[in-house]
């Protein structure tokens, strides 16, 4: 079977949604998950320092896979159909203007990534929101794992 056949017969098994949202860039990460009403244990800044300024708003698309993906896969999957993964600005904006997603699935954003403790062994960790009925936080989860049918990606056009 033909990468675009696979593509194809995934494409109609997995679902996504399209959502326009504004992103202001003068606010820290830290702001905007307090602002999206969203607990934050360690500040975001420190790890994604951001040379961004002023305001703009993207559409952005949450994507769900029906079958366990990595996040290569997933990347590529996304890359295939012109979407790239978001950053943690735009799943922070993303939360602010959307705050319920949370409660119902988590949400990462595969664009942004840090190296957790900076040491050789150390994962290479990725952003998510996740959340309950009334708490939500932000998490840095392992790029390394595989990602199940009840995750959401946040995507956006290229």
């Amino acid at each position: 079977m033909c990468l675009g056949e696979v593509l194809e017969e995934q494409e109609q098994k997995d679902w996504k949604s399209s959502f326009f949202i504004p992103i202001d860039y003068d606010v820290t990460l830290e702001e905007m998950a307090i602002k999206a009403d969203c607990f934050v244990e360690t500040s975001p800044d420190e790890e994604f320092p951001s040379s961004r300024n002023g305001k703009r708003g993207i559409t952005v698309e949450l994507v769900q896979f029906e079958k366990w993906v990595r996040t290569e896969e997933a990347e590529k999957l996304l890359y295939t159909v012109s979407l790239r993964p978001c950053s943690i600005e735009e799943l922070c904006a993303f939360a602010k203007a959307h705050p319920d997603f949370q409660r119902q699935f988590p949400i990462i954003a595969i664009g942004s990534s840090i190296l957790y403790n900076y040491l050789i062994s150390s994962p290479v960790l990725s952003t998510c929101f996740v959340g309950a009925l009334r708490k939500r936080s932000l998490a840095f989860l392992d790029r390394k794992y595989s990602w199940g049918p009840t995750y959401r990606f946040l995507a956006t056009p290229l």
